[in-house]
């Protein structure tokens, strides 16, 4: 029929008009971090303006790309402004200017921000914890109460019965794991971290998103070195999961080439071998891991 055909003319005349719309945002994506990156805190200048723009691309009306990358350029300017705002002011006029930067137009834009993590697509949701990790991370007090928050939804997010039907979804829930890491980490001062640490450890391991796993398995590491109770359990009950945790993050490719994936990694091996050196108490908590034959020979491994 006529009309089935014009539909489906339609249909296919949206979708490339959305497929372009997603690129040409894409490119804009990359312009706008490649300027932070090479002028820093001062491009935040020329985007400013459009914070307001970058808002209403957040539409759960529109395609998802859109979403995806209004929440990226949102992502830059926090990752990058924040230094502006901790700029020793010589002026009130100065320190006006300088605590009202990015942190002020936070009810625009993080009330969408916390309904992205919960989007049905992972490239938006990624993009979102992502967000809350950077605003965690370098915000400082002008975002504490706002990641202290974030913290509920994203870990909804990581719980999501979705969270790792597919490589996207993965990716994007490693994002969310090491979003709450940041947080603990930098802007922890209102939480009790005991009652998320068990949560934290649950999710381990990750290895989708290797350029988060510094992030993860660095404040993992800052747990176990500080002999963190929340992270050890009575009695030390929690070693075989942790032993069980960095074995498999070694078997899986976890850690970037990197020089902070490195040392990462060599944290952690270094916490084997550690626990290697009490001979009966490693020898109970690896039979108590339950570590397969390839964990088994990777743990040989390291500790060789």
């Amino acid at each position: 029929m006529q009309l089935d055909a014009d539909v489906d003319e339609l249909r296919e005349k949206l979708t490339d008009e959305a497929e372009m719309e997603g690129e040409v945002l894409a490119r804009i994506s990359d312009l706008i971090h490649n300027m932070f990156e090479t002028f820093g805190e001062a491009f935040f200048d020329c985007v400013e303006p459009l914070l307001p723009n970058f808002v209403q691309l957040i539409d759960f009306h529109r395609a998802y790309p859109s979403r995806q990358y209004g929440v990226c350029y949102i992502d830059d300017c926090i990752e990058f402004a924040p230094r502006v705002s901790f700029l020793i002011p010589h002026t009130l006029e100065e320190w006006f200017k300088c605590a009202c930067r990015c942190a002020k137009y936070q009810e625009q834009f993080v009330p969408l921000m916390l309904k992205c993590l919960a989007d049905d697509y992972p490239e938006v949701r990624q993009a979102a914890a992502y967000g809350f990790g950077v605003m965690g991370m370098v915000g400082g007090a002008e975002y504490l109460n706002t990641v202290t928050h974030a913290l509920e939804p994203l870990a909804a997010m990581v719980n999501s019965p979705e969270a790792r039907l597919t490589e996207e979804s993965s990716g994007a829930t490693d994002n969310g794991i090491a979003a709450v890491a940041k947080i603990l980490k930098y802007s922890g001062a209102n939480i009790d971290i005991t009652q998320v640490v068990p949560a934290f450890l649950s999710w381990l391991p990750t290895h989708e998103d290797v350029t988060e796993a510094p992030h993860i398995y660095g404040y993992l590491a800052d747990l176990i070195e500080s002999n963190h109770p929340a992270v050890l359990g009575d009695n030390n009950s929690n070693l075989p999961r942790i032993v069980y945790i960095i074995v498999s993050a070694f078997l899986l490719e976890a850690f970037p080439q990197t020089d902070e994936g490195n040392a990462v990694a060599q944290r952690l091996q270094h916490i084997l071998k550690v626990l290697h050196n009490n001979t009966e108490m490693f020898e109970a908590v690896v039979q108590a891991a339950n570590l397969d034959e390839k964990r088994t020979e990777t743990l040989r491994g390291l500790i060789s």
